[in-house]
């Protein structure tokens, strides 16, 4: 009898490692996102920065839409885009907007 307890205990043991495997693996492989980043640099046509543009990028299948504004090196980043195709448009007071 004493040698069955010992067998189900270790049974139930190796049940519940188990169990909390499958658990961490689960979370981890929810936590993976599968999306896109675009960078670039907004300059007038003599190679110029232009700071403080609006940069969105929308989807052409969803029409979510994602905005910044380029920082004072003319930088930009969107981020967390959904792999698909965008239109990109850049705006900026003085400038015709480019998309």
């Amino acid at each position: 009898m004493r040698q069955k307890n010992r067998l189900l205990h270790s049974v139930s043991s190796k049940l519940v490692q188990l169990l909390l495997l499958t658990c961490v693996f689960a979370v981890s492989a929810y936590a993976q996102s599968v999306s896109g980043t675009i960078v670039g640099f907004v300059k007038d046509p003599q190679g110029a920065v232009i700071r403080t543009a609006a940069v969105t990028a929308r989807s052409t299948q969803t029409g979510a839409v994602v905005s910044t504004t380029s920082g004072d090196d003319g930088y930009y980043r969107l981020q967390n885009l959904v792999p698909r195709e965008h239109i990109i448009e850049i705006m900026a007071p003085g400038f015709q907007t480019l998309i």
